[in-house]
Parts: structure tokens; sequence; C-alpha cells
């Protein structure tokens, strides 16, 4: 291998001069004629792929089609023609080895390969050249967003398969992240508004652009009622139900577990906002002030009637529309919004809304106004981190609580017989107050088993003691708030399933 990697800089003569590549052309030309009429083992057949080395000459083919000049000698030996033949075919082993060993920075037969597999007759091989996409999009493949974009949208996004279509839409939702790729996106205008939630965030990221914003604007006028009514704040839950998610891990499973570490520290990617992505256009910000919206959101955050989510929601509407160059240039009262997250970011008393401000403050750290803001505020920000703190902690209130009562969230006085009841001569109330001694004691191992037989004699004694509702809730109370095992909370909920 790094014997052809070197002749493929200074020797392709010695190439074109020798036999080998015409030798194994006609190798595949032969397993070609075997996938059409079946017979005796060939070359390349499924056995010596898996137990042999000769895998490697489809990664000597690979170290060739990285340069222009390689590929018109692959093309010279016929080995594209027999590729091309192979890849309609279903022998899935020789496919995958081709598609992961062709160089697609160059424009030519490699990307014509690939384009043909979708027309093959298997979903899976058709599904799994998807997947190859979304490897491509990450390597940064020259031309992807050219290319690899009107593949997606013209073969893929149409394919009949359905795991195929949202493979390409998750592939297609993570490309518009770049501006190029979304520019060819809206170009060829795809259907997104049925593909589920993730077609609707393309379709937001479709809409921060002007020409997208024109041919979806019966869906953005749509969706803006949405918003108003239920989808800010559904996108609010959505989130922080995600954040839960990545830092909460499974009960009962050990810390150590690497499992475990990767599932704690999984990162939340911010989901697009529609707010955010329509303030991205003139004519987006032309809508959003014609709703009021800026003013609408700014009333809801200072508003004592809002819920905590309302205003979470609000916080971050105005943070999307804010921190987006045309956004905070037409938005009203804009420079608004930058004092009200510092202030609610150090001095809200619920922590879910100094959270939620601290984050979006940092969030909006990319618009050279913000940043000026943020600094003449007494804060200070990271770009590259998009982070924003204190200059000062000692001044800040960022980290500081108000001191509170403590309440205790169980009180013994809703469970345990109060002094005045013992005092009094009352069979049942000692008798209670017995069942609960019991109860009690069966929280330690040691008396537990003791504590059960000494309660199924008091039970068969008296087994009124055990026909009370009140005292029932007592007992439920006492149940939630201890840790109880389970066959000792069965031993006592049994004898008020038998007299209740």
């Amino acid at each position: 291998v790094q014997l052809f990697e070197v002749l493929l800089m200074n020797g392709l003569h010695v190439l074109k001069t020798n036999k080998f590549l015409f030798d194994l052309s006609d190798l595949l030309s032969k397993e070609v004629a075997q996938m059409e009429q079946p017979g005796g083992e060939t070359f390349f057949s499924q056995k010596r792929i898996l137990t042999t080395l000769i895998r490697e000459y489809f990664t000597i083919i690979g170290i060739l089609s990285r340069s222009p000049e390689g590929q018109e000698l692959l093309a010279e030996t016929k080995i594209f023609e027999t590729f091309n033949s192979i890849v309609a075919g279903d022998r899935s082993d020789l496919i995958q080895l081709i598609l992961k060993a062709l160089d697609y920075n160059h424009e030519g037969e490699a990307r014509s390969i690939l384009a043909r597999v979708f027309k093959n007759r298997s979903a899976v091989m058709r599904y799994i050249s998807t997947q190859h996409l979304r490897l491509l999009l990450r390597a940064g493949v020259a031309g992807f967003s050219a290319w690899g974009i009107k593949l997606l949208c013209s073969a893929a996004l149409k394919d009949t398969s359905s795991q195929v279509n949202k493979e390409a839409i998750s592939i297609l939702e993570e490309a518009s992240l770049d501006a190029v790729a979304l520019d060819t996106i809206v170009q060829h205008e795809p259907d997104f508004l049925k593909s589920g939630p993730t077609g609707v965030d393309v379709a937001y990221r479709m809409i921060s652009t002007d020409r997208g914003f024109l041919n979806l604007h019966p869906f953005v006028v749509s969706e803006m009622v949405e918003w108003l009514s239920t989808g800010n704040t559904l996108y609010v839950k959505n989130l922080e139900k995600k954040i839960h998610t990545s830092l909460s891990a499974p009960i009962n499973t050990p810390l150590n577990d690497p499992q475990i570490r990767t599932f704690a520290h999984s990162p939340v990617h911010l989901p697009p906002h529609f707010l955010g992505e329509l303030s991205k256009t003139v004519n987006g910000c032309e809508m959003i002030r014609g709703r009021v919206l800026m003013l609408l959101y700014l009333d809801q955050v200072q508003s004592k009637k809002s819920t905590k989510i309302d205003k979470r929601a609000a916080l971050w509407a105005l943070g999307q529309m804010a921190c987006t160059k045309s956004g905070f240039s037409f938005l009203e009262r804009s420079s608004d919004v930058v004092p009200l997250m510092v202030t609610l970011a150090e001095t809200a008393g619920c922590l879910s809304l100094r959270g939620t401000a601290f984050y979006i403050l940092g969030m909006m750290c990319g618009h050279p106004q913000i940043r000026r803001k943020i600094l003449e505020l007494g804060w200070d920000y990271n770009e590259d981190l998009k982070i924003a703190v204190p200059q000062t902690l000692d001044d800040s209130g960022l980290f500081k609580l108000a001191p509170r009562p403590y309440q205790n969230t169980f009180s013994p006085s809703d469970v345990f017989i109060s002094n005045e009841e013992n005092e009094e001569d009352d069979d049942d109330v000692r008798g209670e107050a017995t069942v609960l001694r019991l109860a009690g004691q069966m929280l330690n191992t040691v008396t537990g088993k003791k504590a059960v037989e000494s309660l199924d004699k008091l039970a068969a004694k008296q087994p009124h003691l055990f026909a009370s509702v009140k005292f029932f809730h007592r007992m439920v109370t006492l149940l939630t708030s201890s840790p109880f095992r389970v066959k000792y909370r069965r031993s006592i909920y049994k004898h008020f399933a038998k007299n209740l």
C-alpha cells in the first residue's frame, strides 16, 4: 500500500506500463460474470474477502483515486466500469469495500459510482450509502455542499425506503449548519414538512435565508401562529428534558461504568428556534416587528402573572432574536434585552430563570454590540467558548442565594400519635402507637423479622386497628417517606387490605 502511495506521487508512468492494474481489472470482470452466472469460487469470493488480504486491492484502488491522473488510469484499465457493474449487483461486501476505498474529493467516476448505489435493489445498501454520505460530510470532502447535498435531495430523500429517507433528513439537518450547504438545500426546494421534527428543524433553518423565507412563506405564517400559542413553550420543555437526560445517570448502575460516563456527559445541541431563524432575514424581522413580539416577551418576563416556564420561554425567544445581526438591528427596544438578562442572572430568585439567563448571555456574545453592552454592565465574555461571566464575582449575585428558612418535607406530626392522644386511656390509640413502633423496627434489618411476627400477632388479636382509614393514611405517609424494604411493606399492607 505504501508503495502505491509513492507511485501515485512520482511513478504513475510505472503503473501505466505495468500489467498489474490490467490483471486486477480482469479479475474484477470475472467477478461481475460470476454475479450474472453463479458458478465456482472466484478470486474475490466472500470467503476469500473475509479470510485473506485480497480486500487490500480495493485500498490500492482507493489510493489511485485520490488524484485526477489516478482516476484516468483506473478508467483506462476499465476498473471503474467493473465497479459500476458491481454496485448494481447484490455483493454487499464488495459494494461496501468500494464505497469506503474510493476518494470523492475530485469530480469524476468515484462520485458517479456512489450515486449508482442509490439505484441498487437492496434498501440496506441504499441505507449504507446514505450513511456513508454523513461520513463524507463530517470528513469535509471537497464540494460536498454541492454534489453531496444534490445526491441527498434528489436520490436519498426520494427513496422508497422510510429508513433511507429518515437518515437523509438527519444528514441534511446536520449539513444545514453550513451556510453554503444550506443555500444548496434551499435551491433544491425539498419538502420537509411531512418528515417529522427533524424535517421541521431543517425547514426552520431554510427560512433563515431570503429565498427560503419566500419559498416557505405559507409555512412561516402558520408556524408563527403555532409558536405564539404553544410552540415557544414546547421548545423550552423539550430542550430542558434533553439537558436533564444528559445530566442524569440511570438508576442502580455503578458510577464508574464507562457507559454511564458517556451518557452523563453527552452534549446537548441547541435545536433551531423558529423566531431566531426568522430574525436572520429582513423580511422575517419585519414580520416579528409587525406582531410586536419583542415587547410581548419583555412584558411576559417581567409580569408577576407569568408562570416560570412561560418566562423561560420568553427569555429564549428574546435571546434568539436579539443575538442575530439583522434581528438586533430591526427589533424594537433590543437594547433592553441585555440588561434584563444580566439582572435575572444575578438576582432571579428562581434558579431555573437564573440559569437560563446565564446561558443566553453566553449565546448572545457572538454579536459585537451585545459584547460591548456586556462589558458596560460589568461582565466579561469568551466568544470562542460562548460564555459570559461577571468581571468580579464578589460584587455579583450570580452565585449568591438569599437565605431561606429550612422547611422539612416530612412532618412527624402527620404520622405519629401526639402526646395528648398518648395521655388518653384509650386501647385503640395505644394499639396504633404499637403498630407504628413495630413498623419503625422494620427499618432495622436486625429487628425487622421479629417486628413482622409481633405485628401479625397484634393483627390477629385486634384486627379493628387496621380498619381505620385515618390510621391507614398515617401509615401510608410513613411508608412513602421511609426506605422500607418491599417484603416489609407487603407485611403491613396485607393487614389493611384484609380489614379495610
